[in-house]
């Protein structure tokens, strides 16, 4: 059974002005904002799911021999229901006071999270998001493309069953347990990220999430993997005995080459399950990065670019091939930050830009204070500032020898530059003090204050000779005798 944790990889779609809550906003009353956003979701969300429910049942019914083609009017009828509702819901919350879409109290796509792009999907859906409309659009194009796809590589794919009733079972459950499992992981990813948006937790979906999306998501796969087994597994009713019907007859030998799906290779009906697993777990992993960007990174598998084939898939792309506008350097290929390049206004860290647009930003995507020497570019040093004043100019030269530089604190030592764009320390012999009284003077030495005048009491005047640490002074004590006046009617002391 495959992994369900979220998609990793990919861009940030999010908008620089969207709303990241946290869990310390729980309970608090929502922005209209926040309302719009769940608004999108879960119309964009019930919507997916609404459109694969029609259409898998009309697939069923197709194969089960009860009608003669697809889309029959159920199907239709169902789809044009969901439509209506998803867009009425989402005018509703987000088109302002008239509460409809188009109207110039709308929100705009970018206060609510949303690029100013629709990211396609599988090289389809691109068009510039300008309003609600747009929105709407975006998702109505995807989402479709995703159920119609993974219509595709299920049903389309099957072989006819004639009169073979156990294969005619197999892949009608193969059918019902691959959408049943994309529509309830949508919901539990759609119920979790709503949570998110009330602010009733901070964290991704499905895990840790909101402590349910992740269970529900595991329990409806292992029903999947359950079901497709007990209908195609044999007599056993579970994959991997030797009675399991062969890949072949249900009509399904190789893994589509979405996502990373096409890796897997069809050899068992094991294989079969991981490969349909995976199939619909991308598909909806896509959806539902679509519906909610503000949190979310788009990965660029579901939107199928591919970097050299000379057409520019914004946001992901920023230029490809020869075709490179506004770069000041050559558009990388294939490979590390594919299709991107300097001058495109985003800096590829990988890549080794520091910088890319600023206005001390060179044509190379590298600045002086960018803690990288390019000595090509005429630096002596960089620092990883542009101050002056510490050995390393703010144009990223060696500031000249015995300038000085910042004060290591220590008083026995010079601050200075030593030419070379280091700040260095040598020892001095400058007066100190060690905070001590009777050993005298102090004077700097080996960078430290360790040289010592003495007692500077001693050699000093008549009832001044005895040093005082507490009071720092060199009075004798009071009483001390002294030199005799001759007055006999007096006392000859010191009076401290």
């Amino acid at each position: 059974m495959r992994s369900v944790s979220r998609m990793s990889g990919g861009v940030l779609l999010a908008a620089s002005g969207a709303l990241l809550l946290t869990a310390a906003s729980a309970g608090a009353g929502l922005t209209v904002e926040q309302k719009c956003q769940s608004a999108i979701a879960k119309a964009a969300a019930k919507y997916v799911q609404s459109v694969s429910k029609a259409r898998q049942k009309c697939q069923d019914a197709l194969i089960n021999g009860k009608v003669t083609s697809c889309p029959d009017s159920k199907e239709s009828e169902a789809i044009s229901k969901a439509d209506a509702k998803k867009i009425s819901t989402i005018c509703k919350a987000c088109g302002g006071a008239d509460k409809l879409c188009g109207g110039a109290p709308d929100l705009t796509a970018g206060q609510i999270g949303w690029p100013g792009i629709c990211p396609g999907f599988e090289a389809q859906c691109s068009g510039t998001i300008n309003n609600l409309n747009d929105i709407v659009t975006c998702v109505d194009c995807i989402n479709a493309k995703a159920a119609n796809q993974l219509i595709d590589k299920t049903y389309g794919d099957f072989a006819s069953a004639g009169t073979d009733k156990a294969l005619l079972k197999c892949q009608r459950t193969i059918g019902k347990s691959v959408f049943k499992f994309f529509q309830s992981k949508s919901k539990a990813l759609q119920k979790c990220w709503d949570a998110r948006i009330k602010g009733k937790h901070a964290n991704d979906c499905p895990d840790p999430g909101d402590g349910k999306a992740l269970l529900k998501i595991q329990a409806a796969e292992q029903k999947k993997v359950d079901g497709i087994c007990k209908a195609c597994g044999g007599a056993d009713k579970a994959c991997g005995g030797g009675d399991d019907i062969a890949p072949a007859a249900i009509g399904i030998t190789s893994c589509p080459v979405i996502g990373q799906c096409g890796a897997i290779t069809i050899s068992s009906l094991q294989d079969l399950v991981d490969c349909l697993d995976c199939v619909a777990e991308f598909k909806v992993d896509c959806v539902d990065a679509l519906q909610t960007p503000q949190f979310q990174s788009y990965d660029t598998l579901c939107a199928g670019i591919v970097c050299g084939d000379g057409f520019i898939s914004p946001p992901i792309e920023t230029c490809d091939g020869t075709n490179a506008p506004g770069c000041t350097q050559a558009c990388r290929g294939p490979g590390v930050d594919e299709c991107t390049c300097c001058g495109d206004g985003v800096v590829q860290g990988t890549s080794g830009e520091t910088c890319d647009g600023e206005p001390e930003c060179r044509t190379d995507c590298t600045k002086c204070g960018d803690g990288v020497v390019d000595a090509g570019d005429g630096e002596q040093c960089d620092d990883g500032n542009t101050d002056d004043g510490d050995c390393c100019s703010s144009t990223c030269q060696f500031e000249t020898a015995g300038s000085g530089c910042p004060d290591d604190g220590n008083g026995c030592t010079d601050d200075i530059c030593d030419g070379a764009g280091a700040c260095t320390h040598p020892d001095n012999s400058a007066p100190c003090d060690d905070g001590v009284f009777c050993n005298g003077d102090d004077t700097c030495d080996g960078g430290g204050c360790s040289i010592h005048a003495g007692d500077p009491c001693a050699g000093g005047s008549e009832c001044n000779v005895t040093c005082n640490e507490a009071t720092e002074d060199c009075f004798d004590p009071a009483g001390t005798p002294c030199t005799d006046e001759g007055n006999e009617c007096t006392n000859d002391q010191c009076d401290g």
